[in-house]
């Protein structure tokens, strides 16, 4: 939890942030019971349990601020980033200027760059209409017994991107709805709906077995995602996609998606010992180009 700063503070602070969002969206991300901060007087990072994911958010003065009180607050973080539970750490940045400081900054905490996502928006729910599910195919909502399934066909449709099991059995247990397609009994796709906010919903995860994919199953599952978040008084819905998984956002604008903000996304292991092998290892590399005679 955080005190706020004072009223004559604010409108010149936090200039300097992973991604954009007003005074009040920062003090109520930083209030929720999701989150761990640690506090300068010149800005704040944060920890935070979102999307099944660990988050590591900032927000600073201006570049010195950040320059100076980076690595103290990520120190202070540290432990309890590995006491978390969490296998790694993720970061986004969104619509960020001067990225080569904070990349930096990051690649001195042991981030490795994950690639590139696009968040892609539905504004209109209101004439959303649900999708003709085709002949041989049943839509019904996940049962427990499916989590397998889900994290099964995650992993395999989006590869060395995926967020791994932990993420998704997360997903699934906050979720507002989670839905599967099936065919003769076997499920080959499914949906993850975050619950509706503020008229907004987003549709967490979906995605289509490799072997099912090219008929146009990932229309009908994105399709009946969104339908349930329109016919849960949803009035915008979003869906993040990686531009490296280029049927994604194909199939997205096809269900009438548009392009919204991008962002790139870093992450890093929880497991300081695994960091430091890490370390270890490119240091040896390190001395076996410089001293083997081949550069």
């Amino acid at each position: 939890m955080t005190q706020p700063r004072t009223g004559g503070q604010l409108g010149d602070a936090l200039q300097t942030r992973n991604a954009p969002r007003s005074i009040d969206e920062w003090e109520a991300l930083l209030d929720s019971d999701a989150a761990e901060v640690v506090e300068t007087d010149i800005g704040e990072m944060a920890i935070v349990r979102e999307r099944g994911q660990l988050h590591l958010h900032y927000a600073f003065d201006d570049l010195e601020a950040l320059t100076a009180a980076w690595h103290p607050c990520f120190d202070a973080l540290r432990e309890r980033i590995g006491g978390s539970g969490f296998p790694y750490v993720t970061i986004d940045l969104v619509e960020h200027i001067n990225r080569r400081w904070i990349e930096n900054l990051l690649a001195e905490c042991d981030f490795q760059e994950m690639g590139e996502w696009l968040e892609l928006v539905h504004p209109g729910l209101r004439d959303v209409v649900p999708p003709e599910i085709p002949e041989g195919l049943t839509m019904r909502r996940a049962q427990p017994d499916d989590a397998d399934a889900i994290v099964a066909i995650e992993g395999a449709a989006y590869g060395e991107w995926t967020d791994g099991e932990a993420a998704t059995l997360a997903r699934i247990e906050a979720a507002g709805w989670t839905g599967v397609l099936e065919r003769d009994g076997e499920v080959i796709a499914y949906a993850i709906n975050t619950p509706v906010g503020d008229g907004r919903g987003e549709v967490m995860s979906c995605a289509v077995t490799p072997d099912a994919q090219g008929g146009g199953i990932g229309k009908v599952i994105l399709g009946a995602a969104t339908y349930q978040l329109a016919a849960s008084d949803g009035r915008e819905a979003a869906v993040r996609v990686r531009p490296d998984i280029p049927q994604a956002a194909r199939t997205a604008t096809a269900v009438g998606y548009l392009v919204g903000r991008r962002g790139i996304e870093l992450r890093r292991d929880s497991d300081e010992e695994v960091l430091r092998q890490a370390r270890d290892d490119a240091r040896v590399r390190g001395m076996k180009v410089r001293f083997g005679g081949w550069r």
